[in-house]
């Protein structure tokens, strides 16, 4: 019997024969009717899932007392809350340095006052120290003899800011605070007034020499210690004077990780001599790896016309700050009448 002959045997073999099943249609029913219960068991279990992170988000966002605060859509705007702060978190600041080798004239860019405040800065690259007190010189009017005007000491500040003597990277000012009294009447017994620091002569202009001068001790008002972010800010050129003015502010996070806006940063923004402290709306919670986030702001202008600057700060927990248009120091707004 060749191959072909005996497959056809075998399968016209009735013996070989699968049994049937009792009732193929009912069947055939019944595993449709288990199929479709499993896939309705298989949607509500997803459905439960889904819905539970916004039970807990809605749970944790009344814990914290942000209830109807929604975080904004993909490419929105995180609103203004306007919620004051009761205690502000302290900023941290640069250490002290050692000293550093004393600066030379040389080494010094021009000097400018501020508020009875001398400064000048290294214009090298490199770092330098001015301690002590300057010799303060003028042309004696009775004599004509450039002569050393007398001048009182000023006490050193407990400000922790102040930190003496002054160590300075180039570009970061060396300060000196000074006093003239105010209500002197004494004639004019000075002119063309120097001072000298470190061996150079800077003009001292402005000020009435034969009044009581004082002079205080070199310092530096140390930076803050910046978080690892950018801050930008957008607002608008005018405003009207006592009207809100609404701006935006955008963080971008350069790092590879997330950051935690818990506990929620303080804002300090000022627009002239308009100013305050608020939380910043932490819906979103964390500022994701390489993103910007954009914040509504709103703060009041001042009563008077005239053009002022607007500055914003965000102070973390931690005392690390973001500092909208660090390199301009804010921007410029006109308050119209």
């Amino acid at each position: 019997m060749d191959l072909e002959t005996q497959l056809r045997d075998t399968l016209t073999d009735e013996r070989r024969a699968l049994p049937a099943w009792d009732d193929a249609v009912a069947r055939v029913t019944t595993g449709i009717r288990r199929r479709r219960r499993r896939r309705a068991a298989i949607i509500a279990s997803a459905a439960a899932v889904a819905v539970l992170p916004a039970l807990i988000g809605t749970a944790l966002l009344t814990a914290r007392g942000d209830t109807g605060q929604t975080a904004a859509p993909s490419g929105g705007v995180v609103p203004w809350i306007g919620q004051p702060v009761e205690e502000r978190y302290e900023v941290k600041r640069r250490s002290p340095r050692p000293d550093a080798p004393p600066c030379k004239g040389t080494d010094l860019s021009d000097m400018w006052t501020a508020d009875g405040t001398l400064l000048v800065s290294p214009n090298f690259l490199g770092r330098c120290t001015l301690s002590g007190r300057p010799t303060v010189t003028a042309v004696d009017t009775t004599t004509g003899q450039r002569t050393v005007v007398p001048s009182g000491a000023l006490p050193r500040s407990s400000d922790p800011v102040h930190q003496y003597p002054a160590t300075v990277d180039a570009g970061e000012p060396a300060r000196l605070d000074f006093s003239v009294g105010p209500a002197c009447r004494t004639a004019i017994r000075y002119r063309d007034a120097e001072v000298d620091i470190a061996g150079r002569a800077y003009p001292l202009e402005g000020i009435n020499l034969s009044c009581p001068i004082e002079l205080g001790e070199w310092y530096v008002q140390p930076p803050l210690l910046n978080a690892f972010l950018a801050v930008t800010m957008q607002a608008p050129a005018t405003v009207a004077a006592g009207q809100p003015l609404m701006y935006t502010v955008t963080i971008v996070n350069p790092q590879n990780r997330a950051m935690s806006l818990e506990p929620c940063p303080q804002v300090r923004q000022s627009l002239g001599d308009s100013a305050g402290t608020y939380l910043l709306n932490c819906t979103p919670r964390r500022l994701p790896a390489h993103s910007r986030t954009t914040f509504a702001m709103t703060i009041a202008a001042p009563d008077r016309p005239g053009k002022v600057r607007l500055r914003w700060m965000a102070i973390f927990a931690d005392g690390t700050v973001g500092i909208a248009n660090l390199a301009t120091d804010g921007v410029d707004v006109s308050v119209t009448a």
